[in-house]
């Protein structure tokens, strides 16, 4: 559900999310206070809300907000809402015919955990870098990003206890 009312002076400058009471409330450029929240509780792709969870909707707007009960509501939508909850991501970057190969006659003796391309490719929290270069081969070929790819996933899952 979603809902937006008339123009109105600002009284909102940031998103505001209570999950407590299942509710979001936000400003637009033009004044309106931007309602919305209450997902239902059976899968559905309908594509228009009810009237039982607008009233969820509104209530959970005038507990949060008492002064929000003079708003006029312009209009109400409902629709589809896919939530989908985010484990990691992984960059990679693809080659583009150059990465660094290790010279063993004139580069120094550096030990494997301190190269650059293993530096390079350490997790930052639920982040994975995966570039083509961070393999073993340091190499730019495409085969090798797709490999720094796989690498970078089974890391976010492993960490996760999910293989």
């Amino acid at each position: 559900q979603a809902m937006v009312s008339e123009p109105v002076k600002p009284v909102l400058n940031t998103v505001t999310l209570s999950p407590a009471v299942g509710a979001y409330w936000s400003q637009s450029d033009k004044g309106e206070v931007v309602i919305g929240g209450a997902l239902d509780h059976f899968p559905s792709y309908r594509q228009r809300g009810s009237f039982a969870i607008t009233q969820q909707v509104i209530a959970a707007t005038l507990e949060m907000f008492p002064s929000f009960s003079r708003l006029r509501l312009l209009r109400q939508w409902g629709g589809t809402v896919d939530v989908v909850h985010i484990l990691a991501l992984t960059v990679n970057r693809w080659p583009h015919g150059y990465s660094y190969t290790y010279d063993t006659l004139a580069d120094p003796d550096v030990p494997e955990v301190k190269r650059p391309h293993v530096l390079g490719r350490q997790p930052f929290g639920r982040i994975s870098i995966a570039n083509a270069d961070a393999g073993a081969a340091a190499a730019a070929f495409t085969n090798a990003a797709i490999d720094q790819a796989e690498r970078a996933v089974q890391e976010c899952l492993a960490s996760r206890g999910m293989i």
